[in-house]
């Protein structure tokens, strides 16, 4: 099941938005690399900095609402 989208956001807690039981960090990076985009690219399409995307993936920030959407559709299949 998902979390509504009022959810408060928690380190580690975005996975189970989006329906896996891996970290956020390790589904964002698995979906870039295996769609073959640039973390610029990947950026673009969810309507972050690169920067920002950098800190996803590192496990060292997480998404802000307007961004779970996206992630959303990109990563509920992986």
């Amino acid at each position: 099941p998902f979390l509504p989208f009022s959810a408060p956001v928690q380190k580690g807690g975005f996975a189970t938005l989006v329906g896996t039981t891996q970290p956020l960090s390790e589904s964002l990076r698995k979906y870039r690399l295996q769609a073959n985009l640039t973390q610029a690219t990947l950026a673009a399409r969810l309507g972050v900095t690169v920067g920002t995307l950098g800190t996803w993936e590192r496990g060292q920030a997480t998404p802000e609402r307007h961004s779970w959407p996206g992630l959303r559709t990109l990563l509920k299949g992986t």
